[in-house]
């Protein structure tokens, strides 16, 4: 299997490219810049550029999409909205147009999040949006920023291109992604909670190691039709039992089996049984005191 890789010189891209490779994928790798660092190629172009994304996905036979503007504060509002939406109908056209069936996109929490800061562990809290819980991949978009709304619209354009075009694809809800210094010291009690912080993240998380897995999990398996995935670690980052996180912070959501049954914030369910990955990394000490 050859793939395209973009957005191969980011964080996520650089722990993706390795992973694939040694698992023997011939990786086609590509970013708007490179890096003498990195232990493989770069070929260095921008997707905003349609015709140069014809160029990267001939020959391939799946596309990996991790090049995105990566959060709402990378750029001016209009050009994180404009040109994540035109990065990616470039390479999902592109990829449709060159017969390539297999898209991994990479999407974030943010589509579902809405609006939820955390005021303080003594701070009234206001109530989630959730229709229910665990988190899985069914939530709904409620969209809080024009990242998230990008990435949100090209979920969209996914679906529109499995659906009339016979295209295969996956996106993939990103919760944070964590590097091995941050996994270290980021396990953290709910005094040391930053104000403003999302509180339907519902305190998740991943390695890099553990998201890249899952993108070669998925490239592995193979399933028609669209899907969207929503990952996270087993264990939360804040040093509270999984149940005390709900009652606390997500009083009167509806849960869909019975507190004392749920471990984790995220049903990973159909990842595990869909491509077999599971999260092998968590933060020590919070998983100890879930409630199970």
């Amino acid at each position: 299997m050859k793939v395209l890789v973009t957005g191969a010189a980011g964080r996520l891209g650089r722990t993706t490219v390795p992973m694939l490779e040694a698992a023997g994928i011939s990786v086609r790798a590509t970013d708007r810049r490179t890096d003498s660092n990195l232990s493989y190629p770069i070929e260095v172009a921008t997707l905003l550029d349609r015709e140069r994304c014809y160029q990267l996905v001939d020959g391939v036979d799946a596309v990996v999409h991790l090049g995105n503007w990566a959060s709402a504060g990378s750029a001016d509002a209009q050009t994180v909205f404009n040109d994540n939406t035109s990065m990616n109908m470039n390479v999902f056209q592109a990829a449709m147009e060159r017969g390539i069936r297999r898209i991994i996109f990479a999407s974030t929490i943010q589509v579902i999040l809405g609006v939820r800061p955390f005021g303080g562990a003594s701070a009234n809290v206001p109530a989630s949006d959730y229709p229910y819980l665990p988190m899985d991949g069914n939530l709904p978009p409620n969209i809080c920023n024009p990242y998230a709304a990008s990435k949100s619209a090209s979920e969209q354009l996914l679906q529109y291109f499995t659906r009339w075009h016979g295209m295969h694809a996956v996106a993939i809800r990103f919760p944070m992604l964590l590097t091995p210094s941050h996994y270290a010291r980021a396990a953290a009690t709910i005094d040391k909670v930053y104000q403003g912080y999302n509180l339907d993240e519902g305190f998740t998380y991943l390695t890099f190691e553990d998201a890249a897995r899952l993108l070669l999990a998925t490239l592995r398996t193979d399933f028609p039709g669209y899907r969207v995935y929503q990952p996270a670690a087993r264990s939360p980052w804040v040093m509270l039992p999984v149940a005390e996180i709900i009652s606390r912070f997500f009083p009167g959501t509806r849960l869909n089996r019975p507190l004392h049954e749920i471990a984790t914030m995220v049903d990973l369910t159909r990842i595990e049984q869909e491509t077999g990955w599971s999260p092998q990394d968590e933060i020590a000490g919070p998983r100890a005191a879930v409630a199970v």
